[in-house]
């Protein structure tokens, strides 16, 4: 549609084309090319390396929004806690937890753990299934997963974390009806070694778990590959500006989940590099060039 309105509004032929075919299809050819000099998507983190794999033909730019792992840190002294676990069981189950700044590790201090699973399994079992148009307005709709094939990865995260202790508090079960729905899920108790803290889930799956103090809790948030997004809930100051310095996201969200068109988008270390929204884009698309004239 939107190539489709540039053509209509005279905007130059051939400056914006579309080609279409699957991400595995166009990667190799387009990025052995020598004819592009910027090269950006959002994706995982394993096309990103495909991408530059595969661009060895030429010196090229790249702008990556690439794999989430999005650590939540609840924090005993939060204000209004309730607030904080609807704002992220909220954000988790948003488009059948298909979004890259979707909560993938979530932390609780140990004096409210009880209290927060009891929460999150009321708030997820309002849920319903479908497209939302069968539903009022009101009510939680939770949206199929993208694939069979994405279903039957929710079915193993879900196996692997129970047969390795993990406690399944809600779901954990495929819907009975058409289409790849399942059930909003909420594990407790998991551990490092449980295949859903390990990857990005990219689906219906909330992992919780408990941890001590400050210093366990930064710990646990970095202990990833990926630093896209990570959401701290706290009442204390020194605890907010400790998490902005130490956490290694490029998107850290202070008691509550804050996206706009304007703030800069993007993540550190295998998640990628460049920002894909704020005047911050721009910069990937210009030259810096140094000029000297000699009187």
């Amino acid at each position: 549609m939107i190539v489709d309105l540039m053509s209509k509004c005279g905007f130059p032929a051939g400056v914006v084309n579309l080609v279409n075919g699957t991400g595995i299809d166009l990667l190799e050819p387009l990025c052995s090319s020598k004819i592009p000099r910027v090269l950006t998507t959002i994706g995982s983190t394993q096309m990103g390396r495909r991408m530059i794999e595969y661009s060895h033909s030429s010196i090229k730019r790249f702008s990556l929004e690439l794999g989430g792992d999005a650590p939540v840190l609840i924090f005993a002294d939060t204000k209004d806690i309730k607030s904080a676990i609807a704002d992220m069981v909220g954000l988790k189950f948003a488009n059948g937890g298909q979004i890259c700044v979707s909560p993938n590790r979530v932390y609780v201090q140990r004096e409210i753990y009880p209290m927060v699973l009891e929460e999150c399994k009321k708030l997820a079992a309002k849920y319903s299934f479908g497209s939302g148009e069968d539903h009022s307005p009101k009510e939680e709709v939770l949206q199929p997963v993208v694939s069979e094939q994405a279903l039957t990865r929710m079915l193993e995260f879900i196996e692997d974390a129970k047969s390795k202790g993990a406690e399944v508090i809600f779901g954990g079960q495929k819907v009975k009806r058409p289409g790849f729905f399942l059930q909003p899920t909420v594990l407790a108790n998991v551990t490092n070694d449980m295949a859903c803290q390990k990857e990005e889930i990219f689906g219906p799956i909330l992992p919780i778990r408990a941890f001590e103090d400050e210093n366990e809790a930064f710990e646990l948030a970095n202990k990833s590959e990926h630093g896209l997004s990570a959401y701290v809930y706290t009442g204390s100051l020194s605890t907010a500006l400790k998490a902005q310095e130490d956490i290694m996201c490029g998107n850290v969200c202070i008691n509550g989940a804050h996206y706009s068109i304007e703030l800069p988008h993007g993540g550190l270390k295998q998640s990628g590099y460049g920002k894909d929204i704020s005047h911050l884009s721009l910069r990937d698309y210009y030259d810096i060039r140094r000029i000297t004239i000699k009187r």
